[in-house]
């Protein structure tokens, strides 16, 4: 679903605010220049690789920035790496597929924030979910966007389902575990879209190995530190996202003839649910990136909050 202007316009305005303030304190002597990285985290379906693209190619046209964009799908291990993945935690189901932490190479992650940092050549990383009969696998390298560093690149928007996410602590994991347990069960006949909450359907040992690969993400590659500010693709109704992967995938059918039936993208979402009981409410009530005085950054996240339609309901900055 294509974004309305004045959306865009919105969003961009409080990047904008903040990539300016940035530039200028990279200005100061003695401040070994590096580009604003803008993480853009949103749900299946929110729209956050168009939003990606379109406040990419609006920062590049209107503000003259150098952009460079990476999703975090763009991180997967090889395909072989996955099956191996998928064999060794043959009993877990959250990482028989893709997509959970635990399914993204860290090293390489890595190597390209050390080449984005050191202001040289940088090779974007490119997953294509096409191959190995739609299991996908990395592209050839050969294939993969090459950026100069002259200039150098200005914004580096990185963007994910679960950038933002940070892990919990044991205790904290556990507490959630059993509070889920413990909740009863209570279908809502008017509601048609499936429940939201599964986490209860989970061994305990299973959420831990996803939060402990959070955790090294974390430490790694997808901490606060990386970040500059953050754009939340958010929702006040967790089931929309059942609705908006849905509406895409009958796109994708209407289009090219194939996709996945309703129930398989009900099934594909499913895995994801989990993660967003864990782990959405701390984002959605404090900055994922902490505010800073001494730098005078003021609000570091902008919650973006959307319909069922992906319109904006509204926006809060905190």
């Amino acid at each position: 679903m294509p974004i309305s202007q004045s959306a865009l316009d919105d969003v961009l305005h409080h990047v904008v605010h903040k990539l300016e303030a940035y530039q200028a304190q990279q200005r100061s002597p003695n401040v070994k220049p590096r580009p604003f990285v803008l993480g853009l985290s949103g749900m299946q379906g929110s729209g956050k690789s168009t939003w990606a693209q379109s406040l990419a190619d609006a920062l590049q046209t209107r503000h003259r920035a150098k952009v460079v964009v990476l999703s975090l799908d763009d991180l997967y291990h090889t395909h072989e790496a996955l099956v191996r993945i998928r064999l060794t935690n043959a009993s877990n189901v959250l990482l028989h597929h893709r997509g959970q932490p635990g399914t993204h190479d860290e090293a390489l992650a890595e190597r390209f924030f050390e080449a984005v940092a050191a202001g040289g050549v940088v090779a974007v990383p490119a997953f294509d979910k096409s191959r190995v009969c739609g299991e996908g696998d990395r592209a050839p390298v050969s294939e993969w966007q090459c950026v100069t560093g002259e200039p150098p690149i200005d914004v580096l928007i990185f963007e994910g389902w679960c950038v933002g996410f940070q892990a919990l602590s044991e205790a904290e994991l556990e507490r959630k575990w059993d509070e889920a347990r413990r909740q009863q069960q209570t279908p809502d006949a008017a509601e048609e879209l499936p429940s939201t909450a599964v986490l209860r359907e989970h061994p305990l040992e299973h959420l831990q190995t996803i939060n402990e690969n959070l955790g090294r993400y974390n430490t790694n590659f997808l901490g606060p530190a990386r970040f500059d500010y953050l754009v939340h693709l958010d929702t006040q109704k967790l089931a929309n996202v059942y609705r908006w992967r849905l509406q895409q995938e009958h796109a994708l059918r209407e289009a090219k003839g194939t996709g996945m039936t309703d129930e398989e993208v009900v099934q594909f979402v499913r895995v994801y649910m989990p993660a967003y009981e864990l782990y959405l409410e701390r984002l959605q009530k404090e900055p994922f990136i902490p505010h800073s005085t001494e730098k005078g950054q003021g609000n570091t996240q902008l919650r973006v909050i959307l319909d069922e339609d992906r319109k904006i309901v509204c926006m809060e900055e905190i």
